[in-house]
């Protein structure tokens, strides 16, 4: 866990927090929809249950998460290479 969290340039703290948001986000009972892609297990099209997935995950950052953690905002901004929403461009 504690490459990830670094690779990501957010602090152990950060990142425990951004885990607890992530559940809460996924597991909210109002978006079954997120829901069911939490350990989804189903046999069909694999590609469409990643995409699934990757917009949960862009939803959740675009909600405020992105910006507090990477935006100009973020803790110790000049350390971070990492820029929302700038790093999102592909």
């Amino acid at each position: 866990m504690a490459s990830l969290f670094v690779s990501l340039q957010i602090t152990a703290e950060e990142f425990l927090q951004l885990q607890a948001a992530a559940k809460d986000f996924m597991l909210d009972p109002d978006h079954p929809d997120r829901y069911e892609t939490v350990g989804s297990k189903e046999r069909g099209d694999t590609d469409m249950v990643k995409l699934k997935l990757f917009s949960c995950v862009k939803a959740f950052l675009e909600d405020t998460w992105g910006e507090r953690l990477w935006g100009k905002g973020a803790t110790e901004p000049e350390k971070k290479t990492l820029r929302w929403p700038e790093s999102d461009k592909r």
